[in-house]
């Protein structure tokens, strides 16, 4: 029995293989494309849909916040519907977003801050740079301890 764990996983990994290959294939007929169209829209701003969808369904389901408390209460089917609704509103908003803007709230912030903390990352590598062209002495002893 010590090989049915590598029979399942090998199972497992052709048939994500097998689903790869349906995928690349339906996304090379052109109809499949036409419904892929809207994913798009969603996918460039997904880290603002990930973060609005993680609140909704705090709020919506969960006992934390005092609102809903669905959790427990509905039915599976209603959970997909609501899911489902959910992420058609979602990509309706991300689209009218996207019409507007070129990225997300959330991304735009993220690229603000990381871009703040790479100038500061610049700026201490001049630094750097100017106290080794300032010092040749300096600049052999850095030049020792990388080697």
């Amino acid at each position: 029995m010590l090989w049915v764990p590598f029979v399942l996983a090998a199972g497992m990994i052709l048939q994500s293989l097998g689903y790869l290959a349906l995928f690349i294939r339906l996304y090379q007929k052109g109809i499949f494309n036409k419904i892929l169209e809207w994913f798009k829209y969603v996918g460039k701003i997904a880290l603002s849909n990930y973060i609005f969808q993680s609140v909704f369904y705090l709020v919506v389901f969960y006992h934390c916040t005092n609102m809903f408390q669905l959790f427990g209460k509905i039915s599976l089917a209603e959970t997909y519907l609501i899911a489902f609704s959910f992420f058609l509103f979602q990509s309706f908003i991300s689209y009218l977003w996207l019409k507007r803007k070129d990225q997300g709230s959330i991304e735009y912030w993220w690229k603000k801050m990381s871009h703040k903390q790479q100038s500061k990352i610049k700026a201490s590598k001049k630094l750097y740079q100017g106290i080794l062209s300032e010092n040749s002495d300096l600049d052999k002893l850095f030049k020792i301890v990388k080697v």
